[in-house]
């Protein structure tokens, strides 16, 4: 198999290539086989439900969106062929796999099954390590002044796993600890309040 890139490249600027992943599927009986009558597609930790597109004899129509572990019935008497989309790229799902993506499918009738299920895939290049190491150095700088400000002690609340897999890894880590400051920043304000109203009844 040959993998083919299409992206835009600057001059001493270095890039990471990476073979296609699969963003979808075509699903296509054989001929003279019985029409597909339902599909449940698998969880794979799509970030979003995927969307089915049914054949109307010269083009693929959205129908409906499809949420993983769901089974979909066609209407009666089935499909020939109809596809799917919406898978993750950043699932990295390998077109070359048979086991990627496992559909569970039923049929019209009884019979052979001689049909296919083709990849829909896509190229996705990689940053180089060094632009992710300071732009995640950034983020988790923004949370470590936030802190600072909020005069929150112990910033080994900050604390997080080396093995981050994908930036929305950072993201989310980031938005937790902001929460939490916000959280001792309001406990320390009502302390603060408490002890001056005290004050002053005194």
């Amino acid at each position: 198999m040959t993998f083919g890139f299409n992206f835009t490249v600057q001059t001493g600027q270095t890039y990471f290539i990476d073979p296609a992943v699969a963003t979808g599927y075509i699903y296509k009986t054989g001929s003279g086989d019985p029409n597909f009558a339902s599909v449940e597609l698998p969880d794979i930790g799509n970030s979003s439900p995927y969307d089915l597109y049914l054949w109307n004899g010269s083009a693929f129509v959205f129908d409906t969106t499809l949420a993983a572990d769901t089974l979909f019935d066609f209407a009666a008497g089935g499909v020939s062929e109809f596809e799917v989309l919406g898978i993750d790229p950043s699932l990295g799902l390998d077109p070359t796999n048979p086991t990627a993506f496992i559909t569970a499918l039923t049929f019209e009738g009884a019979g052979s099954f001689t049909g296919t299920m083709t990849p829909i895939t896509t190229n996705v290049s990689i940053p180089e390590p060094t632009s992710l190491v300071l732009l995640i150095s950034g983020l988790l700088g923004l949370g470590l002044m936030r802190g600072y400000r909020n005069g929150v002690k112990g910033i080994r609340t900050l604390s997080m796993p080396l093995k981050l897999r994908n930036l929305h890894h950072v993201l989310g880590f980031i938005r937790r600890a902001n929460s939490r400051f916000a959280l001792r920043e309001g406990s320390d304000r009502g302390s603060r309040e408490r002890r001056q109203g005290g004050a002053q009844f005194a």
